[in-house]
């Protein structure tokens, strides 16, 4: 337990020490604010979007002085150029701005998001407007992304098809920018998501590949060494060329130490090792990610594999030699899905009720899979890979995503939109951990306090439940191209549109957050009630009479073709709220007239949805 505070106490220390506020060289630091030209080097390749090309970058000067910070790029699309590659640099006259908050109730909060990264600011620009400069030669993040080039092509030289490229390219080298998107949400509707993430299966069968090889050497004087040394190197290097996430850091770190206590024939603990995995991740290599769900997920599913797999197993009634097997297989299977269940809630919001079914048919499999991927990248390498192998490995990756598809698409058994708050996640936590503590030293006093923190968290569950089923919310939601609003009472959701299409994304949002038990569509008409309070739609039909009274609320919507100036003056209604599915160009000048005649004004696409607490009856 003391080592545990102490582990989280320099995670704690060592992050606050990277807060820009703490980092003079910090872009975002006040010394540097508003502060052009940025030099800003390309670091890591993010999911290419119709619009534009996407990266995360390393500010490395500001105004000609040194500079640090990471920053989010996205560098619009021109038919004419080729994607920018991983290690370019360039000079901007622009400086970061701010990363926008979600803008619905539930919505996906990219911007914490990002901030967990390290990433505080955003460049939107034409590739015509930076300044590309030559960077120096032999600079090892280039060496990198060109040798990782190299792998790609390779991998496409196989002769895939499209679908299974992307996956062999996201289980080899944890590239998932090529996964097809209805593939990879069949994937995360099948709890396999976790296949595509490089952890500690893939280093193992790495490792083993490895060890293979550089047998010859323990021949030699030291060969042992030789073999432990030459297995680091190259699994490190490994870690570089997917990516350098928390899994495949963790889970090479993991190799590291155990293969040195190995060699120096001291095998320890487990959970010792993972213990000292988190210090030398949090201090020595990057804080941030203590709060990134990739790094929690992944130390959540070894400690919880390690911890509840044995007492499982002991229960397990299936004995003999296939039994064992499959009652192994089935235990680290429940005994992850535990462990990450708190943090899957918290920030995915949804459960895949097969993940049992899925771990059992792919998982006995996913080692021969990797073996015979690394197998096909080596030979290819050597131009000497057998078309039966590449044809092979193409035929059980297609077996693959069509087993996935199908378990993605029972309906029944995925559960989304599953409220689960910080408090959950802390309550839910806490009581797992002290019920594995109980497991490994039987002090019924660690049992009795699981016991008492689950309860806190069916009565804390509760509590909150009863707080929002009594809540009545008006709300404007934000949706491009979509028009209405939302009328929230208690457990059902009254959605008024004209096209239901279009809001069925920030509806999906909101359940994850509000406990609603039915969702109902409805016309949007012109007038309403709000308790007290009056709510006028102008819709794109721009329809209103001089004689109307004065509204409380007036809704924008359609984009409505009237002379706003005129009409203000005629209704002078006490606040205007557009939505998201007028011009932006009209709805600056709508708002230039709002304060000239003071008006309070809302736009949704600058300031998010508009909330108030108001029960709504319709006229």
């Amino acid at each position: 337990m003391a080592a545990g505070l102490v582990s989280l106490a320099l995670g704690l220390w060592s992050m606050a020490r990277n807060l820009p506020q703490n980092r003079p060289l910090h872009y975002a630091h006040p010394q540097h604010e508003k502060k052009a030209p940025l030099q800003v080097r390309l670091s890591e390749e993010l999911r290419h979007n119709s619009f534009s090309y996407r990266y995360l970058g390393e500010v490395v000067g500001s105004n000609g002085y040194p500079a640090e910070g990471k920053v989010l790029i996205e560098i619009r699309r021109d038919s004419s150029l080729s994607p920018p590659q991983v290690g370019q640099e360039f000079l901007s006259a622009m400086h970061p701005s701010p990363i926008s908050e979600p803008g619905n109730p539930g919505q996906f909060d990219y911007r914490a998001y990002l901030k967990r990264l390290g990433v505080y600011g955003r460049l939107n620009s034409r590739s015509s407007s930076l300044l590309w400069i030559e960077t120096r030669k032999g600079s090892f993040l280039q060496a990198v992304e060109k040798f990782r080039a190299r792998l790609m092509i390779m991998l496409e030289g196989i002769g895939l098809n499209p679908s299974e490229l992307g996956i062999a390219k996201a289980l080899l080298l944890g590239d998932r920018t090529h996964v097809d998107p209805e593939l990879h949400t069949s994937y995360k509707k099948a709890g396999a998501l976790h296949l595509l993430a490089v952890s500690g299966l893939h280093v193992g069968i790495l490792a083993a590949f490895l060890h293979l090889l550089m047998r010859p050497l323990k021949k030699l004087r030291h060969g042992r060494l030789l073999r432990m040394l030459f297995g680091m190197i190259l699994l490190w290097g490994y870690a570089f060329l997917c990516g350098f996430s928390p899994s495949v850091v963790r889970a090479v770190i993991l190799f590291c130490f155990v293969s040195y206590a190995l060699y120096i024939q001291r095998p320890g603990e487990t959970l010792h090792f993972l213990a000292l995995a988190w210090v030398f991740m949090l201090v020595l290599i990057n804080p941030n990610w203590m709060l990134q769900a990739g790094f929690q997920l992944s130390f959540a599913a070894v400690a919880a594999i390690v911890v509840f797999t044995p007492p499982l197993f002991r229960i397990w009634p299936w004995k003999g030699r296939f039994g064992n097997y499959i009652g192994r297989l089935v235990c680290a299977s429940l005994a992850a899905q535990a462990g990450t269940l708190p943090f899957t809630l918290f920030y995915f919001h949804q459960f895949p009720g097969v993940f049992l079914l899925t771990n059992l048919a792919l998982l006995p499999g996913i080692g021969i899979l990797l073996a015979m991927g690394f197998a096909c990248l080596f030979l290819r390498s050597l131009s000497i890979l057998p078309p039966l192998l590449a044809t092979c490995f193409d035929l059980i990756l297609s077996l693959m995503n069509e087993f996935i598809q199908w378990t993605g698409s029972i309906k029944d058994l995925y559960l989304e939109g599953i409220p689960w708050e910080a408090p959950h996640l802390l309550l839910c936590a806490l009581a797992l951990g002290l019920l594995g503590a109980f497991l490994r030293t039987g002090d019924r006093w660690l049992f009795r306090g699981s016991m008492l923190l689950f309860l806190g968290l069916q009565i804390w569950g509760l509590f909150h439940r009863i707080d929002h089923l009594s809540t009545n919310t008006w709300v404007v939601p934000h949706k491009v191209r979509a028009g209405g609003f939302w009328v929230r009472q208690g457990g059902l959701l009254q959605v008024y549109t004209q096209d239901s299409t279009y809001m069925s994304s920030p509806v999906r949002d909101a359940k994850s957050i509000w406990y609603l038990d039915s969702v109902e569509y409805h016309p949007v008409s012109e007038n309403y009630r709000l308790g007290r309070h009056t709510l006028r739609v102008l819709d794109s039909a721009g329809l209103y009479s001089p004689t109307e009274s004065s509204p409380h609320y007036l809704l924008l919507t359609g984009s409505p073709r009237i002379h706003m100036d005129r009409f203000l003056q005629a209704l002078n209604p006490g606040q205007v709220i557009a939505d998201g599915s007028n011009y932006k160009s009209l709805v600056e000048r709508w708002k230039h007239d709002c304060k000239k005649l003071g008006i309070p004004f809302h736009s949704t696409s600058d300031q998010g949805a508009f909330i108030q607490q108001i029960l709504l009856e319709k006229r």
